[in-house]
């Protein structure tokens, strides 16, 4: 997909993505696409990034209703990236550009499926629970969002003012919503900030304790009380000396 090219928010984004398939296999249409697939410019405040984000949002159900039982059409591996550089008119909360994956309505898989992106991912409510399959999740890095998730609710009043400090110094009104009994089956591949450190390193200033496994997935909600049932195994991808992230060119393919 090119970033450039993506003028407005919603379901125009097929004719502006690069998709590469095995030979045999069939794209979606251009109609199906547009149920499948979908852009929105600052989306929603992410309390933990402290800034707006920008979400390619992919609906599982309406995959899955593509599918069908159509060899042909079966998607086992799904690869989400990004090329180009968007207008700065796109950047309207003025806070630069975050591109992130999102996955939503993930309850029942079309089948055997490992999604990975190079970019953060989302997966939003219940995933892999209705007829478990095989799954994968590969990212950059990686949240949980409950089933009780609204974008709506994860704005901000005026002034926003982004740059350093707490959330609420930068969008006004903001708040942790509660969420809802969500549930995850899927191995995970992801990147792991230390804080400051994540392996039993000798000379690992601060010590060797990375957050633990809490601070692995990421959560943006009170959980408090609240059930976040993961059944699966988590691999760190990252080790303290690769924890500065440098440029990289995007692209998408799938």
């Amino acid at each position: 997909m090119a970033l450039n090219q993506i003028s407005t928010t919603g379901k125009n984004l097929c004719p502006k993505t690069v998709e590469s398939r095995a030979v045999g296999k069939l794209l979606p249409s251009n109609a199906d696409c547009k149920k499948i697939f979908s852009f929105t410019w600052d989306a929603f405040f992410d309390g933990r990034e402290m800034r707006f984000v920008d979400v390619f949002e992919i609906d599982l159900d309406e995959l899955r209703n593509w599918v069908g039982v159509s060899v042909s059409r079966r998607t086992e591996v799904l690869y989400v990236t990004f090329i180009g550089t968007p207008s700065a008119g796109m950047d309207v909360k003025g806070d630069g550009f975050m591109y992130v994956v999102r996955l939503k309505k993930g309850s029942r898989l079309p089948n055997a499926l490992t999604l990975a992106t190079d970019r953060p991912l989302y997966v939003q409510g219940d995933y892999n629970t209705n007829t478990w399959v095989p799954a994968a999740l590969g990212s950059d890095a990686i949240t949980w969002l409950s089933n009780a998730w609204n974008d709506s609710q994860h704005q901000c009043g005026s002034p926003y003012t982004p740059g350093a400090g707490s959330p609420p110094a930068i969008c006004p009104g903001y708040a942790i919503s509660t969420p809802t009994n969500t549930t995850v089956n899927a191995a995970v591949v992801a990147g792991h900030i230390p804080t400051p450190c994540d392996h039993e390193d000798a000379g690992c200033p601060g010590g060797n304790y990375g957050g633990g496994l809490e601070n692995f997935p990421r959560h943006l909600e009170w959980w408090t009380n609240v059930d976040m049932n993961y059944l699966g195994s988590h691999v760190s991808t990252r080790h303290p000396a690769e924890c500065v992230e440098t440029g990289r060119s995007l692209e998408f393919a799938r």
